[in-house]
């Protein structure tokens, strides 16, 4: 029986390890639709715009997993629940499309069932209009 190439032996033993790693936590699109959510039940008229995980670590188990991420997230305003007069307003400033606020904080993601749960803190926040 022949020896398999080299490259065929590397493929293979990437192919087995990547089988093998997990994702525990939450995706970035999980965090976002959380943090959306979060917004709207707050009453706020912003939606997230640009969203980015700075770190991530596990501080609690495999089996009991609490995913702590940092994140920066940046806000525009979320006009398609306001009055047509407030959406001309803001319009006519130009603020439907700017960027009007930026985020640094702490995500904290727990298993609930088959789906994460995710809480934000908040450590600042600026105003960039």
């Amino acid at each position: 029986m022949k020896k398999l190439p080299f490259c065929i032996r590397a493929l293979i033993a990437l192919l087995l390890l990547t089988g093998c790693s997990q994702q525990i936590g939450p995706s970035k699109n999980e965090i976002v639709e959380n943090y959306d959510e979060s917004l709207v039940y707050s009453g706020a008229h912003l939606k997230v715009s640009k969203f980015d995980i700075e770190d991530t670590e596990n501080l609690g188990t495999k089996t009991e997993p609490e995913i702590h991420s940092r994140y920066k997230a940046t806000f525009k305003l979320e006009t398609s629940s306001l009055p047509d007069r407030m959406k001309k307003s803001f319009k006519d400033r130009g603020l439907d499309k700017k960027d009007l606020r930026e985020i640094h904080g702490i995500a904290i993601s727990r298993r609930s069932g088959d789906e994460w749960v995710t809480t934000f803190n908040v450590e600042s926040e600026k105003s960039l209009y």
